[in-house]
């Protein structure tokens, strides 16, 4: 079989969603991994960075659909993959003109950075360590994969991450913000999925609801392209 078919990204996008209706809320997590809340929250987001991909493989190869399918997806995974890491230096890059010295980009920036994901994470997100290292590519030994199983560096992590939060909030400032950013969250899962399209099309472009939600009525299509960020 040559060629992607016609309509063949909304096509498996329809069949994940098939599957997953009839998963258990604790199946599609276990299913879907870490990255579960974010995949159910952008449900098109597989489709969109994978349309980009593939683009630009056409843009570049004008045989790309000639090519047997297999041999497409392989060049979409690879493409993915450089990507990828053309974002993590991209990253670092930003990071070293904010932060940079002479000598480079200091140690504690970094630190400082994977301690407050580490608090977000484990408060917000009521993330276990295991899903932590995974988040932040902690090396962690095998005995300590076990998805309850508590992990000091993880801990530690966690520990400073609040300690740094409450010095830059006040007293009980982290505390006080874990709960208004729980509190968005349960108002987030409340709402229809148009609004939750809604939201997500006005924080990606920088718009307004009202603009946001008029753009959605008169092409849902677009609004939906457009709401969804680019992470390959």
């Amino acid at each position: 079989m040559s060629g992607l078919p016609t309509r063949w990204f909304l096509a498996q996008k329809a069949a994940i969603d098939e599957e997953m209706k009839r998963l258990s809320h604790e199946e599609r997590k276990k299913r879907l991994g870490q990255s579960w809340e974010r995949w159910e929250r952008i449900p098109r987001l597989w489709k969109r960075t994978l349309t980009y991909l593939a683009a630009l493989l056409r843009h570049h190869r004008p045989d790309f659909d000639a090519r047997p399918l297999k041999e497409q997806l392989d060049l979409l995974d690879w493409h993915r993959k450089r990507v990828n890491g053309f974002l993590a230096v991209q990253r670092k890059h930003a990071a070293f003109l904010e932060y940079g010295t002479a000598k480079g980009l200091p140690k504690a920036v970094q630190s400082a950075r994977d301690q407050v994901k580490a608090a977000v994470l484990a408060d917000v997100g009521n993330r276990r360590h295991r899903d932590i290292a995974t988040e932040l590519d902690l090396d962690v030994p095998v005995d300590r994969k076990k998805d309850d199983m508590k992990i000091p560096q993880v801990a530690d992590l966690v520990r400073d991450g609040r300690l740094l939060l409450d010095r830059v909030l006040g007293e009980r400032g982290w505390q006080r913000k874990v709960e208004e950013m729980k509190a968005e969250a349960e108002c987030y899962r409340s709402l229809s999925e148009e609004e939750k399209e809604i939201e997500a099309l006005a924080e990606t472009m920088g718009w307004t609801i009202e603009d946001a939600r008029s753009l959605y009525r008169t092409n849902p299509e677009m609004a939906r392209f457009l709401a969804t960020p680019l992470h390959p």
